[in-house]
């Protein structure tokens, strides 16, 4: 009594065994391309995904990656002010073009 459980324990321990079998299988996987003469880079490579333009957006999809985000601390860069100011440039010129005039609907 009074023990905390030991089970959360074990669990941490299973994810961890669990993570160094799949490096390890990675590892001899690695070493067995090598042992047979193939070139990792060169199997990634001939693989059609890997000439897929869309593969690096989907990765940025798939890991839910922020694609504008900088390790620079805010007050020297900031990547989203650059975006905002990008979206409302954008929006400022189209207003201000020709063909936006053209394209927009007539004054009721």
């Amino acid at each position: 009594d009074g023990e905390p459980p030991a089970a959360p324990a074990r669990a941490a321990d299973a994810d961890a065994a669990e993570a160094a079998e799949a490096h390890a299988a990675l590892v001899a996987r690695l070493k067995d391309y090598v042992a047979r003469g193939l070139d990792p880079t060169q199997e990634i490579r001939k693989n059609r995904d890997f000439h897929n333009p869309m593969l690096l957006e989907k990765i940025v999809r798939y890991f839910d990656i922020d694609d504008i985000a900088s390790q620079f601390p805010k007050h020297l860069f900031d990547p989203e002010a650059i975006a905002n100011r990008r979206s409302k440039d954008k929006k400022k010129s189209s207003q201000s073009s020709p063909r936006a005039a053209e394209a927009a609907p007539p004054p009721a």
